[in-house]
């Protein structure tokens, strides 16, 4: 029941309305005072009704053209929404609502989706033989190739093939709706049965092989294979010239076993038998989809990367490992650079520019280095040297003839096998990858063997102990010698002492340290 002082106020705030409360006991809710005070419909006004609903119909009309374009957008917003949500996750719906009978070949032959189609397995009968694929719409077919195994382009064909099929995303090790693509394998009880093999194509640096290895060769100790490198189509020689053997250094679940045939490995997926990765084909697996898997997603900015920085530490210090004899070369160019604590200086030059607008299309100065330098070791106890590596002579004697006397700088050492003479003709001013297959073959197994010294002394690599470490390294990301003296310096001195002092991008760029960069 309505209360008087509301209908007192209602007047107060409404007078020339005389609005009350309309209940049945309000003097506006009476019917029949309504019927007496004003008809509900006089004949006069026959007319002016009809022209009153004539002008609503044509508003009406026009506001249903108005918001038509409205109501069409959305409606296909809400379609293609729809469409985006099947392509994710029934990407054969998609191709059988187009008219496409392609979508067949994505089921098993049972009609059942290919996730539920058993993997194949290697089975050690004892016996040679062909091992049959459960789904012959998985099979790889290399019956156009001739020549084994394919080269790193001939790969990346392979991966282009398969990825321009509609594929689920998932997790990094998923087989997704389509199963697992793969060869035809031999059975053969001597082979192992499952590998990562890393081939070494020639088409990027020493250095830049290094940072991939370190990392495959953590995936093949995860997943429980057998590693392998084939130096088959390299330009720098044999493997084996300046590293063991990693089946001696990581001998993985099958010590002794044999490598697959070269006509079995698959560089696309991940999940075949025996997986091969080139500089070519790391974009199809070492991407985002990496860095999402092996990242420690709980932590923020460089902290979520230590999973991967610990995988390339551990691999770069049992793994990969110089021979003997080019142990011993890094020995003898240690001897005489006697004086600890160091800091190690890094000068990238040849191909590789600064990664920063600052240095846009350039070079990081020569005395940025210093000045990073100068600011470096007043934080550091006693260092007694500073050790310069470069690919350019020219930095080498800037850097030389910037730094102060007390410094101590020490640069390139000559050693027996790492000296060697330029010829005339030649870029001599920094490492370009496009000349490099120009120089003579002797003289690129001793820039090598040179460069791995150098690789050595300035981030600490294969030192017996700590004090064949630098209290820092000081060097620029666009060098994979950069990331790699991260990890050889460890995560403590590195990065939560700030040992690793990077000059190009200061911190700019998030995260401030990755493991790798691919070029093709």
């Amino acid at each position: 029941m309505s209360s008087p002082t509301v209908a007192k106020a209602s007047q107060r705030l409404y007078p020339e309305h005389g609005l009350t409360p309309r209940t049945p006991h309000s003097r506006a809710g009476s019917f029949k005072e309504l019927q007496a005070t004003q008809p509900l419909l006089d004949r006069d006004d026959d007319g002016e009704s009809t022209e009153k609903q004539a002008r609503g119909s044509s508003s009406d009309i026009s506001r249903l053209f108005h918001y038509f374009p409205l109501a069409t957008a959305s409606l296909c917003g809400v379609a293609l929404l729809i469409m985006t949500i099947l392509s994710y996750r029934r990407p054969d719906v998609i191709y059988w609502m187009i008219g496409n009978n392609d979508w067949d070949m994505y089921k098993g032959d049972n009609g059942s989706l290919v996730d539920d189609v058993v993997p194949v397995t290697h089975n050690h009968s004892g016996t040679s033989g062909h091992v049959d694929h459960p789904n012959t719409e998985l099979v790889i077919d290399y019956s156009n190739y001739t020549s084994f195994p394919l080269t790193t382009m001939e790969y990346a064909a392979e991966c282009w093939k398969l990825n321009q099929q509609p594929h689920k995303h998932g997790d990094y090790w998923s087989s997704g709706r389509h199963g697992v693509h793969d060869v035809i394998h031999s059975d053969s009880p001597d082979v192992c049965s499952s590998s990562i093999t890393y081939m070494l194509d020639g088409e990027i640096g020493l250095a830049a092989d290094l940072a991939l290895i370190a990392q495959l060769a953590g995936l093949a100790r995860q997943r429980n294979r057998t590693f392998f490198i084939d130096d088959t189509y390299w330009n720098r020689g044999s493997w084996l010239d300046y590293f063991e053997d990693v089946r001696s250094t990581q001998p993985g679940p099958e010590p002794g076993c044999l490598p697959p045939p070269a006509d079995e490995l698959v560089a696309c997926p991940r999940l075949a038998r025996h997986w091969v990765v080139t500089s070519h084909t790391a974009k199809f697996h070492m991407m985002h989809d990496f860095s999402e898997a092996y990242q420690d997603p709980y932590k923020q900015s460089v902290n979520r990367q230590k999973p991967i920085f610990e995988t390339g530490r551990v691999s770069l210090s049992k793994t990969i490992r110089p021979t003997s004899s080019l142990h011993d070369l890094i020995e003898q160019a240690r001897s005489g650079f006697p004086k600890r604590p160091y800091v190690g200086v890094h000068i990238r030059r040849g191909d590789q520019t600064a990664m920063s607008w600052r240095y846009h299309k350039g070079y990081v100065p020569t005395s940025e280095y210093v000045g990073a330098a100068q600011k470096t070791i007043p934080a550091l106890d006693s260092i007694e040297a500073i050790y310069v590596a470069s690919d350019s002579l020219s930095a080498l004697l800037e850097f030389s003839e910037a730094a102060p006397e007390e410094w101590n700088v020490q640069a390139s050492i000559p050693t027996n096998g790492s000296r060697v003479e330029y010829s005339a003709e030649r870029e001599t001013e920094g490492y370009f990858q496009r000349q490099w297959d120009q120089i003579p073959e002797e003289e690129r197994e001793a820039l090598t063997r040179g460069m791995i010294i150098d690789l050595a002394l300035v981030t600490g690599a294969w030192g017996k102990d700590e004090t064949e470490r630098p209290a820092a390294v000081i060097c620029t990301l666009s060098s994979h010698v950069c990331r790699i003296a991260a990890m050889t310096l460890g995560w403590e001195r590195a990065i939560e002492q700030k040992g690793w002092v990077e000059i190009d991008n200061r911190g700019d760029i998030e995260p401030i340290w990755d493991a790798f960069k691919l070029y093709h």
